[in-house]
């Protein structure tokens, strides 16, 4: 962990949909309690979320990834294989990007999440990720990605801290995080679930409002097909009242008539989400990581779908049913009950 007394941060976070930009928040949040300055580096909407939570923080503006998804049908793996080359092109920018800035400011750390080239080999950097073990639908092509991963790290990263439980008997990343690579056991912290609701107030009244509370998230196009799907479910029971949050700052327009059953918001900030928690009789979310630290804990009636033919998404909704009991669905087969 960083030290007291204050330092200066230089923190950023991985533009995959929004789970890397708000399981950092707590942290953020906790460091500047503790007298830390910290700089945020990210794209104009990582800005705009964090903005929500430290509005007089200082900001710098980052290129992203950008990884796209064109063609409904695209295997993930194969989509993210195919942009190899712009992947790197982006880490070698990014890494130009932090040795520009040092030129022109001091920084006492550098804090990415799962930002691969934000570093600096003269300033201690931290990389927080859960994912030590990449899961790739071909075991050869996954040994040999893992192994050059855990190089890597261990190459350009002074600490490396993973955001789940050391007991592998109650994580909830299973063998995504462990067991540890031997490799990085010297440079590893387990620093627990982040989660923005670690300090918020159960409601003592809960009031059902909706029957059930969507929770979009994740790429496209795959998040408007599912957006599709519940739009058309929901459409079948028009006596029951459903809530879709959208997950998106950006929204494109709604090719679907939307039920007069079904409430829509494009996107709510962590007080907002919470209250809507506890309104609703059961909620369905994708098994993206951030919603399950911020979700599987609080004791409430979830369902998750994983994004189509995204590896560990598929395989933390098959880990929390085994493990936690939780019910999935495939996005293909997901079907309301009432």
């Amino acid at each position: 962990m960083i030290p007291s007394p204050s330092k200066k941060i230089l923190w950023s976070a991985l533009d995959w949909g929004l789970g890397h930009t708000i399981r950092c928040v707590p942290l953020i949040e906790n460091y500047l309690k503790a007298g830390h300055r910290v700089s945020l580096a990210g794209n104009q909407q990582q800005i705009k979320i964090w903005k929500q939570y430290f509005p007089e923080n200082d900001y710098k503006l980052i290129k992203g990834y950008a990884i796209k998804y064109q063609h409904k049908n695209r295997n993930l793996s194969l989509a993210i294989l195919k942009q190899i080359p712009k992947i790197l092109k982006t880490i070698r920018y990014e890494n130009k990007w932090i040795k520009k800035i040092l030129e022109q400011e001091h920084f006492d750390y550098i804090v990415s999440d799962n930002r691969y080239g934000f570093y600096h080999k003269k300033i201690p950097s931290i990389f927080i990720t859960h994912q030590l073990h990449i899961k790739l639908p071909v075991r050869f092509f996954q040994k040999i990605l893992n192994s050059k991963l855990h190089s890597y790290l261990n190459t350009h990263f002074n600490q490396i801290w993973v955001p789940d439980l050391s007991d592998l008997n109650k994580n909830y990343s299973g063998s995504l995080s462990h067991p540890a690579p031997k490799i990085l056991s010297s440079k590893l912290n387990y620093i627990g679930i982040l989660s923005r609701f670690s300090n918020f107030n159960k409601p003592l009244l809960n009031t059902t409002k909706y029957h059930t509370l969507f929770l979009l998230s994740g790429p496209e196009p795959q998040r408007t097909i599912f957006e599709q799907i519940i739009l058309t479910e929901t459409a079948l029971y028009p006596n029951e009242s459903f809530l879709l949050i959208r997950g998106c700052f950006n929204p494109t327009p709604l090719k679907i008539k939307i039920p007069k059953n079904t409430s829509m918001i494009d996107h709510v900030n962590a007080s907002e989400l919470w209250s809507l928690l506890f309104q609703a009789q059961s909620i369905v979310c994708r098994s993206g990581y951030t919603s399950v630290m911020e979700l599987v804990g609080l004791n409430l009636p979830l369902i998750f779908v994983p994004t189509p033919q995204q590896t560990e998404q598929e395989y933390l909704a098959n880990y929390l049913n085994k493990v936690h009991h939780f019910p999935y669905f495939s996005q293909s087969d997901f079907r309301l009950k009432i």
